[in-house]
Order: structure tokens, then sequence, then C-alpha cells
């Protein structure tokens, strides 16, 4: 866990900052947990060619994500690490408390290829030793946290994912 210097106006900004993304990761949380043990129906086809695997890929990776921009941890390896763990204790415990819901192995590869390509993606973002390329990823940093600090941002882009989802799929 990272702690914050009072002292410094800057870290007090962007700790404000990463407000909404906690809240943002632990509502993410919830509803990921919820999702993945909710009761299912009686499996039927190809499991591995399902979009099951991509959903796994997807959700898992924006965990990672959102778990990193919470600013709770510095080290990349370390939200990489808190990730796979969830990922594989999720999956795994979806087959003692959810009918019709087995652990996979096909789920649990899926789930932690998200954890990959997400961690991955955010070591791109890490402190460079070239000044020209640090102030860049400060300048990326403060568009992140302008854009996605205010609520209504946050409503806006929620609604630009979940109304199409609902569209197509509910009946």
């Amino acid at each position: 866990m990272t702690r914050i210097d009072l002292s410094d106006p800057a870290a007090i900004r962007r700790e404000g900052a990463a407000w909404p993304w906690r809240i943002a990761f632990l509502v993410f949380a919830v509803l990921l947990l919820v999702a993945t043990h909710w009761p299912g129906s009686e499996p039927s086809g190809n499991s591995i060619l399902s979009p099951d695997k991509l959903m796994h890929f997807l959700c898992f990776g924006g965990f990672t994500f959102l778990l990193w921009m919470t600013r709770w941890f510095r080290r990349v390896w370390v939200v990489a690490g808190y990730s796979t763990a969830f990922t594989v204790l999720d999956e795994l415990s979806q087959g003692f408390f959810s009918p019709y819901r087995d652990s996979s192995g096909a789920d649990i590869v899926a789930g932690l290829l998200g954890v990959f390509a997400a961690s991955a993606w955010m070591t791109t973002f890490q402190p460079a030793n070239d000044f020209v390329v640090r102030q860049q990823e400060r300048r990326v940093s403060w568009i992140l946290d302008e854009l996605l600090g205010r609520p209504t941002n946050w409503l806006l882009l929620g609604s630009a994912f979940v109304l199409p989802m609902l569209i197509v799929f509910l009946p």
C-alpha cells in the first residue's frame, strides 16, 4: 500500500483522483464475484469456442486494470500477483457455491491471459529513464485522471458500454 505525503500538493491531488477508480474497482469486483458465482444452466455444446472464455479474458483483465488504477500498489507485479490469485480462487470456488458451475481449467487460463495482457499493457506505463518519456507518461496519467476523475464521465462511459450490451443480450 502506498502512503500519501500530506506536504505534497501533487500527491494529495493524485490521491483524490484515485477515489473514482477505487469505487469503480470495488463495484466491479463485487459484480464480478456475483456474476461468476451466479447459478448457471446445464452445460451444452463446445465449451472452448463459447464466448464465455472471451468474457473471462475481458473481465479479469479489467479487474487487473482497475486494481492498478486504484494506486493501492506501486508495482505492476504486485497487482498481477493479486489479480492472478483472485482469478484462480474465484474459478476454483465456483464449484463449491454454484449449481451447474464447475471449476474449469480453460476458464482459469482465459482469466489468467486477461490478467497477463492487462499487466503487459500496464508495464508500458512504468517510469522510464528518459526525461521525454517520463513527461509523456505523466501527461497520459494526467489525462486519464482528468477525464475519469469526474462522476459524470463515469456515468457516460458506463452507459456507452452497458446500453448496447442490454440491447444485444436482452430478448
